[in-house]
């Protein structure tokens, strides 16, 4: 451990890492795979007394992980960056729907320290955030000592919730294609964070061309944990004219009704926000 990246202790001795460095952290995290990975901490903090902690490796200092790059084509963003300073920085080139998606992390003085890559990695919770990026197509980098890899958002998490990161890996960035959509919707009721607790985001998007609809996306997310997307609804959508016939509307309506998610895990008030939030978005495409 270098004195450098030493910067203090938890009130269990046990070794705090802040390296300044991108190469520093992957180094010492391929020696110590069993760090906590922190950022901001607004989530970890929480559980401070845990047992099977042995350290922390706090990124708060590497620079390579708090840039945000534009291109034509998307936004790179590093997992480092605070919310706040992106939702506010990124108002003027990322869509709307993950920048309306970054004002639903929390509080200002909360999204002034959490960060996006936590955010994204918080334990069986998925965050409204977290949706909205996985529908826009964001892909994320994942990083160890001599090699990386990039994951679709949407893969990050197994059908239990875990995320898929292996030993010895750090997220770093965020890729997020800066498409230009039509419409949009989200909607959330209730607080998704901690789990376990009722909420629901009901998130629309779609783009319309001279010819119909070009895209239609759809997603609910049920108390933090649960997904429904109805994939094959959507497509069947693509290249429709608008606006939707009565008929259309309800066959993509009974799709979301039939899927198990929908009648075992929200209870009338949520099924009819959902199917309701489902009903808005398409006539609103008209």
């Amino acid at each position: 451990m270098s004195s450098r990246g030493e910067r203090g202790r938890t009130h269990r001795d046990e070794p705090v890492y802040a390296p300044e460095s991108l190469s520093e952290a992957l180094q010492i995290f391929r020696r110590r795979p069993s760090l906590q990975v922190w950022a901001g901490g607004t989530w970890w903090s929480r559980f401070a007394d845990r047992d099977d902690t042995e350290g922390i490796l706090s990124l708060h200092a590497v620079r390579e992980l708090r840039r945000v790059v534009k291109s034509d084509i998307q936004a790179e963003v590093g997992a480092a960056v605070p919310v706040e300073r992106l939702y506010l920085a990124g108002r003027r080139f990322l869509p709307r729907l993950m920048t309306e998606g970054l004002h639903l992390v929390g509080s200002p003085p909360l999204r002034n320290i959490a960060t996006i890559g936590g955010a994204l990695c918080i334990p069986g919770t998925v965050l409204p955030i977290t949706a909205c990026l996985q529908i826009l197509d964001t892909r994320v980098e994942l990083r160890r000592q001599g090699n990386g890899r990039w994951v679709a958002l949407s893969q990050f998490r197994d059908a239990s919730g875990a995320v898929r990161i292996n030993q010895g890996e750090i997220m770093t960035r965020l890729r997020v294609p800066l498409y230009s959509w039509t419409h949009r919707m989200l909607r959330s009721y209730g607080m998704p964070f901690p789990a376990g607790q009722e909420s629901l985001t009901v998130i629309g998007l779609a783009s319309l061309d001279k010819t119909g609809i070009s895209e239609f996306r759809f997603v609910l997310v049920i108390d933090g944990t649960v997904q429904i997307r109805i994939r094959e609804a959507e497509m069947d959508l693509v290249g429709r004219s608008v606006p939707l016939t009565e008929r259309e509307q309800r066959s993509i309506l009974n799709a979301l009704e039939s899927n198990p998610y929908y009648g075992s895990e929200l209870n009338d008030l949520g099924r009819w926000r959902a199917a309701q939030g489902l009903r808005e978005f398409m006539q609103k495409l008209g």
